[in-house]
């Protein structure tokens, strides 16, 4: 920036200001000094300019120091929330691995339920097969099996069935 001369007229005090500086703000500043100056002198009907300039000084300088203590606050509530959020991004993370653990134990647990499935013996059927000559196999001729130590109706000796034909 260039050299700045800028000539001021507050409360019918002359003050030029020179250096870098930007002209508008400046000029914004100069504005809000004569408002509260004027505010002061207009309070109290015996002040100077000298003390109305005292007096907004003061005011200008609490005002500061209320901003400057809400933003240590507000710096303090920040830094908290910082924390927070690695806590949550913490929290996050565990929670992303621990949804791929589980999402690799269901693979898993499918996988061997398939497994399970494709070698679980059928149940076993009993059918009686004859005709197999040595080193044949054996063929199905459809006959129920039979129990060899029990038998059968028409073995037992004096045994009359009620469904047989007279």
């Amino acid at each position: 920036m260039e050299k700045t001369r800028v000539k001021l007229n507050i409360c019918g005090v002359d003050i030029t200001v020179s250096g870098d500086v930007d002209r508008e703000a400046v000029e914004r500043i100069a504005q809000a000094v004569r408002q509260r100056m004027e505010s002061v002198l207009q309070s109290s009907g015996t002040a100077t300019v000298e003390k109305a300039a005292v007096l907004t000084a003061m005011n200008f300088c609490e005002e500061l120091a209320r901003r400057e203590d809400r933003y240590r606050t507000l710096e303090k509530r920040a830094a908290a929330l910082d924390s927070e959020a690695k806590a949550l991004r913490d929290v996050k993370r565990q929670l992303a691995q621990t949804e791929a653990k589980l999402h690799t134990a269901e693979e898993q647990l499918r996988r061997a339920e398939e497994k399970k499935k494709q070698t679980a013996a059928p149940p076993p059927t009993l059918t009686v097969l004859s005709g197999a000559a040595d080193g044949e196999a054996p063929k199905d001729n459809g006959e129920a099996l039979k129990n060899p130590l029990r038998a059968t109706p028409e073995e037992q000796e004096g045994f009359r069935s009620f469904y047989a034909k007279k």
